[in-house]
């Protein structure tokens, strides 16, 4: 019971939000108690809304005090647009996830798989933990704002510390800063960050055949991205070769199988409906979910 979730909202995107909500209600049964933050939703599950629409950080903070005053300790932050788009797997949600911060002594535990072709750093713990990836301390993206498990103390304190240092208090400053805090928070903290093994723990089961030849796949993607890719080499690149190597590779085109299966970048890009999803979604038949996305997503 000291589990919930929080859907972090923006005035422009309170439709997404709704429909984020809704899909966990259809794809995710028994989940813990939801909460929607920053933006004047009118909804029971709306937290008080005090602060800034343009400061995110201050929007999570002020909702991460009234949740620890509830007695939460855990809390899945999901931004507004990163609604599941398929059966999530509510036992490990549920149980497991939670279980596993409290036994790893974790700070936090992203549910996006990093056994896609996405770039990830860290060591497997094992089939003891479905394949759980403990991230390498040194790893930036660590605390990545992809929908994951966080200790509300440890986000709390995370927040607190980048309001004072920097003066963007967007939820991207959040994910390029936080992960720059070295030296600025506990060495355990930097050390207890987690990432699921997607295939591994998705509702509906894949053959292991077909897990382990995507595994190979994505793998070679993501050596493929780390080597040749990285931002401090494309930088030399000739231009016409960088624009193709992300298309080749498809790293924006992702849809992650796992506990909470979502597509990369959630419903939106920049204000705009996420063309990757629409195609994914028109190319496998999910029409339904497809003018949902549309009807909660208009054009600005």
């Amino acid at each position: 019971m000291s589990t919930c979730i929080l859907v972090s909202a923006f005035e422009g995107y309170i439709p997404a939000a709704q429909l984020t909500r809704r899909l966990i209600d259809r794809y995710w049964a028994d989940h813990p108690p939801l909460w929607f933050c920053g933006a004047h939703i009118d909804d029971a599950a709306a937290l008080p809304f005090r602060d800034d629409p343009k400061d995110w950080m201050a929007g999570v903070r002020s909702a991460l005090r009234d949740l620890s005053a509830m007695g939460f300790e855990r809390v899945y932050l999901i931004l507004a647009d990163l609604g599941p788009i398929d059966q999530c797997h509510a036992q490990h949600l549920n149980h497991t996830i939670p279980q596993w911060l409290t036994e790893l002594d974790a700070v936090y535990i992203s549910i996006r798989g990093w056994d896609h072709r996405r770039n990830s750093s860290g060591r497997s713990l094992g089939r003891r933990y479905l394949s759980l990836q403990r991230q390498s301390a040194w790893y930036w993206p660590r605390f990545a704002l992809h929908p994951a498990l966080w200790r509300i103390d440890v986000l709390a304190t995370l927040l607190d510390v980048l309001m004072k240092k920097i003066t963007d208090h967007s939820a991207w400053a959040f994910e390029i800063q936080a992960g720059n805090l070295y030296s600025e928070i506990p060495a355990a903290w930097n050390e207890g960050t987690y990432r699921v093994c997607g295939r591994l723990m998705s509702a509906t089961p894949i053959p292991a055949a077909e897990r382990w030849a995507r595994h190979v796949v994505d793998g070679l993607v993501r050596w493929i991205d780390l080597t040749f890719n990285h931002k401090n080499e494309r930088a030399s690149w000739p231009p016409n070769v960088a624009r193709i190597m992300n298309p080749v590779l498809q790293t924006t085109a992702v849809y992650f199988q796992g506990p909470y299966p979502v597509y990369f970048q959630g419903f939106l890009t920049r204000g705009r409906l996420n063309r990757p999803l629409v195609h994914y979604l028109r190319r496998t038949g999910r029409d339904e979910l497809l003018r949902e996305i549309e009807m909660a997503c208009p054009p600005p």
